[in-house]
């Protein structure tokens, strides 16, 4: 299992662009980022009005730094790659949010040739990403190094983003640096990792999710930020004997679609063995999926209030994603995924499913070579039925029923009704059922008939 890694940022040039690709469609992997990256990156993503998946990553290399930038169609097709800032001495992991006009805004952290060139960065492009503009100064009031950011907006679009700096832990609204950062630390012993930030789509609540390796304090917290600072509320059932697995990604926050912001984490130590998933205020987590070594455990709001999470198993060498039904109380079935070919270490898992289908994007190494690949993954149907003189079948998504399925019993075809439901007068004897649905892996089961 892996443990958390202190990022010693080294340098970069962002002028290495990767072409347009063919379309990540499920089961087809294609390269996001440019080769030669490292086992800390991680991409940040927003989609915008149009469907598309805007995705920004960090070029680092001996020379110098910066961000670059790729959208990816609602069918997974990737475009160009472009230089989203211009040169930087070094820069941290990115995130980006999408503003009420359209307009993307991206956060990162900055370090210029000189220290009063650093702190977080910001740079804005049109909702299709083809040019990007930088703030000009640092948006943060610190000019202190940073780590990872996360992003958000409020719920009059203006921007909200955090970031760690060993003993601190600071929040900054908008883009100026006249305003103060607020620093929910400091702490006199290190150290607080990965922040990330969100705001309830019903509620307006903004909370921010963090790990603590602070001495005493240890595990994954959550800390109301408006519409007033609260206190820091320790993840129910993080610690396992007061130990926790740190993440080595931002710490997963998602604001659900429906209203309710959810903790994606992995439960176990020496070794994870189960995801998690807790609705931020409630008593305790919901598990999703249990046994074997699980790691880099993450989610991302669905379509109608829906959650998708996703991990890896590095003993399998395999990726897994579940979706929540619409009400984020159950999950469906479980879809394992393939890393791409060659694939010998999966260093980071993220993806974006509003749009219903979920883009995956998977850090990993392969031959040599270390970049983040994109592919799809469809959720999946489930089939229950029953036989007899009469067989009748209900098609569910992860519980919830699904109408307008095509269904084919033995020799029939049919269509679900609102209930989800078919039913079947078919000759006797051992039948295959059959579901399928646009947008959806279809599903199949084995009943009798009498």
């Amino acid at each position: 299992m892996r443990r958390l890694r202190l990022v010693v940022v080294t340098v970069l040039t962002a002028t290495a662009l990767v072409s347009a690709a063919r379309a990540g469609s499920p089961g087809t992997w294609t390269r996001a980022t440019d080769p030669g990256g490292r086992n800390i990156d991680e991409v940040g993503l927003a989609r915008t009005a149009d469907g598309v998946l805007h995705v920004v990553w960090p070029k680092q290399t001996a020379k110098d730094g910066g961000i670059l930038h790729r959208p990816v169609s609602h069918i997974g097709k990737l475009g160009s790659a472009i230089a989203a800032t211009g040169r930087w001495d070094a820069v941290d992991n990115p995130d980006l949010v999408v503003l009420p006009n359209g307009t993307l805004r991206l956060f990162f952290a900055g370090l210029g040739s000189t220290f009063a060139q650093g702190g977080i960065q910001s740079a804005s492009a049109p909702a299709s990403g083809a040019s990007w503009t930088a703030q000009g100064s640092r948006v943060s009031a610190s000019v202190g190094a940073g780590g990872p950011v996360g992003a958000a907006t409020l719920t009059d679009g203006t921007p909200i983003f955090t970031w760690a700096s060993g003993t601190s832990l600071y929040v900054h609204v908008g883009l100026s640096s006249g305003n103060p950062d607020l620093e929910v630390g400091p702490t006199p012993r290190c150290c607080f990792y990965l922040p990330n930030v969100e705001r309830d789509r019903a509620s307006g609540q903004v909370v921010i999710a963090f790990h603590s390796l602070v001495s005493g304090e240890p595990g994954i917290f959550v800390q109301t930020i408006r519409p007033a600072l609260g206190q820091r509320r320790l993840v129910p059932s993080s610690l396992t004997k007061g130990n926790f697995i740190p993440s080595d990604q931002r710490t997963p926050l998602v604001a659900r679609s429906a209203g309710g912001l959810y903790v994606a984490f992995c439960k176990g130590y020496p070794t994870c063995r189960s995801v998690r998933l807790w609705k931020v205020g409630s008593a305790k987590p919901l598990t999703v999926a249990s046994g074997g070594t699980i790691e880099d455990v993450n989610a991302s709001p669905g379509p109608d209030g829906r959650i998708w999470v996703m991990w890896q198993r590095s003993s399998s060498k395999r990726v897994y994603a579940k979706r929540s039904n619409r009400a984020a109380t159950r999950f469906g079935p479980l879809t394992v995924i393939k890393p791409p070919a060659g694939t010998t270490t999966i260093w980071k898992v993220g993806g974006e499913g509003s749009l219903g289908t979920l883009d995956l994007l998977v850090s990993v190494s392969t031959s040599g070579s270390l970049a983040t690949w994109h592919t799809q993954v469809r959720p999946r149907l489930s089939l229950g039925c029953k036989g007899g003189q009469i067989v009748s079948c209900i098609v569910t998504d992860a519980g919830d029923p699904v109408a307008g399925a095509k269904v084919k019993i033995g020799a029939k075809k049919l269509i679900s009704n609102s209930h989800g439901k078919v039913a079947a007068n078919v000759p006797p004897g051992l039948l295959t059922v059959v579901a399928a649905k646009g947008g959806y892996k279809g599903a199949s089961a084995r009943v009798r008939s009498t």
